[in-house]
C-alpha cells in the first residue's frame, strides 16, 4: 500500500489499528510486537517516498499531499507515545521476546501498579518493568485501574470486555487494597456500560449494587483501612491517618456512586408503565438501596467523618420522607444495626433532619428542612410544619437556590396547603396554593413531567410512585377559592364569581396538559348555586366530586368539613340578602335550613354584627335575630369630612377677621 496514491486510506487503516491495540493494551494483554514493525516500516516508507520524490522532482496531488502530511503527524505523535518499546526493538531486534509475534510482547505496565516480578527471573532483573510473554494464567493479572481510568469514556470502547476481564482479575487478588480498586473500577465500568442507553437494565443495576456491597464488606472487615469518600477527606484527615497509623485505601467515589445508583433506579421507573407489573418489581428493589445507604451510614460514623455522614443522612431521609409509615418501618426492619423494637418514624424522621440542621453548608440544611416540613404536612401537623417553614426563612431565598431544592419547596408548600385544606383552614390552603396553581405551569414545578423543548429539566423528574395528585391540588384551590372569595361576594353584586373563575381558567386551558378541566365545570356550577342562595345544590355538587376519593382515609373529615363550609357561606349570603326586610329570622330556624349547629350559627351572626356586615342584634332570651332599618354609613366619607375639618374651621376665623374689619372700617 506503500505507493503514491494510497496515502488517505492508509492514514484511516492506521487510526483503526491504533484504537485496536488501545483497547487491548486496557485489557491488560501486552503490546503486540507487529504493531511495532508497522511503525517502523511505516517510517522507512515515508522516508523512501520523499527520497523518490525529490530525486524524481514529481508532485502529489492535493489529495495524496493531505493524506501524507496527516500520516507524518500521526507517525510522529505515535513514536513518541511508544518510544521506550521502539528503542528497546531497535536496539535488539533478535532478542527472544521477538522471535516469534504470535507468542511474544511488550508488557506495557500502567502507572501507579507495582513492577511484574516472575519468580524464575534473575536478581538484576528483578522489580523492574521489560518483556514478558504472554501467560494463559489468571495468577499473574495485575489490576489495572490506572489504566482504565485512562480509557473511559473513549470511542469504541468495549466495556463488557473491560468487565469480563475485571471480573476474571477480582476473583485472583488477594490484596485488599487491589481489591477495593478493582471493586471501585468495576462498578465504574458497570455504569459507563450504560451511557448509551435509557435507562440501566437490572440486571447490571443489581450487579452494581451487589459489588457496592462487597466493598462495604471489605471495608468493614479490616478495621485499620480507611476508605475515604473525598480527596478533601484525604487531606483533612492527614494528621489522624498519621497519628492512628490507617491505611488510605480509596479516594473519592462511593458517595457519588450511591447517588448514580439511585439516580439509575428513579429514571428506569420513568421509563416503565406505573400500571405494569415490572414497575412494582422494580419498586421493590428500593428497600435493597435504602439498606445500601443505612450500611454506609454506619460505616463512615464508625470512622467519625461527619461530611460523609450527613451527605449519607441526607440520601436517607431523601429515600424516606415522601413514603407511609408502613413502608418506613419495612425499609428499617431490612436494615442492619435497626435497634428492636423500631424507633417511631417520626422519631426517626425527626432525628435525622435535626442532624442534618446542624450542618456547615446551606444546600443541606434547606433539604432537610423541606422534608422535615413534607413529612409534617402528610401527617397533618399543619401548625407545626406552618411554623417551621415561617421561622426557617427558606422563601426568601429560594429563588437562587438549586433547582433540586426549588423543586423540594414547591412539593413541601403544596403538601402544607393540602394539609390545611383537610384540618379545615380554607384560606390559608388557599394562600398556600395559589402562587403555584396561578403560574399554570403545576406539574413542571412539581417535576412531573417537562413542557417540549425544555430537556434540560428533565433530570429532575420524580418517579410516578410519589407525585402529588395535580388534580386534586387544582381541585381544592378552585373549593377554596369559591369559600374564600365567597364572602365579600353578596356585596359586590355587580360583579360575577363564575365569570371569574371562567376567564382565569380560560388562559389555563390553552396550555395543554398543565391544568386539568374536569374540576372546574363542577365548581363553576357550584360557585352559581351558592351565589344563587342554594346553598343545598351547591354542597350536593362538591360533596359529590369523586376527587374527594383521593384523600384516603381523610375522606369522610374532608366531606363534613365542606358540608360544614358550604353551609356557613350560604348562611353569609341568606343574611346579606335579609337585610332589605326588617322582619325578625329565628336562629333555630337558620341552624335547620342550612344543616349548622346552632353554636355555630350564633358565632357567624355575631361575627357579623361585630364586623358591621349587617344591621341587627341578637335577642337575649329567645334566639331570634332582630334586623334595623339599614343605614348607609360610609367610613371613608366620614374620614374625609374629619380631615376637613381643621381647614373649614382656619377659614372661619379668617371670614370673622374680615367682617370685623369691615365693621371697623
Amino acid at each position: 500500500m506503500l505507493n503514491l496514491g494510497n496515502w488517505g486510506n492508509i492514514s484511516r487503516k492506521c487510526d483503526s489499528l491504533v484504537r485496536l491495540v488501545e483497547r487491548h493494551k486496557s485489557l491488560g494483554h501486552p503490546l503486540p510486537t507487529e504493531f511495532l514493525d508497522l511503525l517502523i516500516s511505516l517510517q522507512t516508507g515515508i522516508s523512501s517516498v520523499q527520497n523518490d520524490m525529490e530525486s524524481s522532482k514529481r508532485k502529489m496531488n492535493t489529495l495524496n499531499a493531505r493524506g501524507l502530511n496527516s500520516m507524518k503527524q500521526k507517525l510522529r505523535r505515535w513514536s513518541k507515545e511508544f518510544e521506550a518499546p521502539l528503542a528497546q526493538l531497535k536496539a535488539d531486534p533478535k532478542s527472544t521476546f521477538a522471535s516469534s509475534g504470535r507468542d511474544a510482547g511488550f508488557c506495557i505496565p500502567p502507572s501507579g501498579l507495582k513492577p511484574w516480578n516472575d519468580d524464575n527471573s534473575s536478581s538484576e532483573d528483578e522489580g523492574c518493568f521489560g518483556l514478558r510473554r504472554k501467560s494463559s494464567r489468571t495468577s499473574n493479572l495485575q489490576p489495572p485501574t490506572p489504566e482504565f481510568q485512562r480509557v473511559r469514556s473513549r470511542k469504541n470502547t468495549d466495556y463488557y470486555a473491560e468487565i469480563y476481564f475485571l471480573e476474571r482479575t477480582l476473583s485472583n487478588v488477594t490484596s485488599l487494597a487491589d481489591k477495593v480498586r478493582l471493586l471501585l473500577t468495576l462498578v465504574a465500568a458497570r455504569f459507563d456500560s450504560s451511557l448509551r442507553r435509557k435507562f440501566m437494565p437490572l440486571d447490571l443495576w443489581s450487579n452494581v449494587l451487589n459489588d457496592m456491597e462487597k466493598l462495604l464488606n471489605l471495608l468493614n472487615s479490616e478495621s485499620h483501612y480507611l476508605g475515604l469518600a473525598t480527596r478533601e477527606n484525604c487531606e483533612s484527615n492527614s494528621q489522624k491517618i498519621a497519628s492512628y497509623g490507617l491505611e488510605i485505601i480509596t479516594s473519592g467515589t462511593f458517595i457519588a456512586f450511591i447517588l448514580r445508583l439511585e439516580y439509575h433506579f428513579n429514571k428506569r421507573l420513568l421509563h416503565l408503565n406505573r400500571q405494569n407489573s415490572a414497575y412494582e418489581g422494580h419498586l421493590s428493589d428500593d428497600k435493597e438501596l435504602y439498606r445500601l445507604v443505612c450500611r454506609a451510614h454506619d460505616y463512615f460514623e464508625r470512622d467519625n467523618q461527619v461530611e460523609d455522614v450527613q451527605q449519607v443522612s441526607l440520601i436517607r431521609l431523601m429515600l424516606i420522607y415522601g413514603k407511609s409509615d408502613a413502608i418506613i418501618l419495612e425499609y428499617e426492619s431490612g436494615s442492619p444495626n435497626s435497634p428492636n423494637p423500631p424507633l417511631p418514624v417520626s422519631d426517626l424522621i425527626a432525628s435525622l433532619a435535626t442532624k442534618l440542621c446542624c450542618s456547615a453548608r446551606p444546600d443541606v440544611r434547606a433539604c432537610a428542612t423541606l422534608a422535615y416540613i413534607y413529612y409534617l404536612a402528610s401527617r397533618n401537623h399543619f401548625s407545626r410544619a406552618k411554623c417551621l417553614l415561617s421561622t426557617s426563612g427558606i422563601q426568601e431565598s429560594i429563588d437562587s437556590a438549586d433547582p433540586q431544592i426549588q423543586i423540594l419547596f414547591n412539593r413541601a408548600l403544596v403538601q402544607l396547603g393540602l394539609s390545611a385544606f383537610r384540618c379545615g383552614m380554607i384560606q390559608d390552603a388557599y394562600h398556600l396554593i395559589r402562587n403555584i396553581v396561578s403560574t399554570r405551569r403545576l406539574s413542571e414545578l412539581l417535576a412531573q413531567s417537562v413542557v417540549p423543548g425544555k430537556r434540560i429539566t428533565a433530570r429532575y423528574l420524580l418517579p410516578p410512585h410519589i407525585h402529588i395528585d395535580t388534580e386534586l391540588v387544582e381541585t381544592v384551590y378552585l373549593v377554596s377559592r369559591m369559600l374564600v372569595e365567597h364572602l365579600d361576594m353578596p356585596a359586590r353584586k355587580n360583579q360575577s364569581f363564575g365569570q371569574k373563575i371562567r376567564s382565569s381558567l380560560k388562559g389555563a386551558d390553552e396550555e395543554p396538559g398543565q391544568c386539568s378541566t374536569n374540576p372546574d365545570n363542577d365548581v363553576d356550577l357550584a360557585t352559581k348555586a351558592l351565589l344563587n342562595g342554594d346553598s343545598n345544590q351547591c354542597k350536593e355538587i362538591v360533596v359529590g366530586m369523586r376527587i374527594w376519593q383521593k384523600m384516603g382515609s381523610d375522606m369522610k373529615q374532608v366531606v363534613e368539613m365542606l358540608r360544614r363550609e358550604i353551609g356557613a357561606a350560604g348562611l353569609r349570603s341568606f343574611l346579606f340578602t335579609e337585610l332589605s326586610y326588617s322582619e325578625p329570622v329565628s336562629l333555630d330556624l337558620l341552624a335547620e335550613r342550612f344543616q349548622l349547629e346552632l353554636s355555630q350559627v350564633n358565632t357567624i351572626v355575631s361575627s357579623m354584627i361585630w364586623s358591621g356586615k349587617i344591621t341587627a342584634t341578637i335577642h337575649p332570651w329567645t334566639p331570634t335575630t332582630i334586623f334595623h332599618e339599614k343605614q348607609e354609613v360610609n367610613l371613608r366619607n366620614i374620614l374625609v369630612n374629619i380631615e376637613r375639618l381643621p381647614g373649614s374651621a382656619s377659614q372661619d376665623e379668617e371670614s370673622s377677621d374680615f367682617e370685623w374689619e369691615l365693621v371697623a372700617a
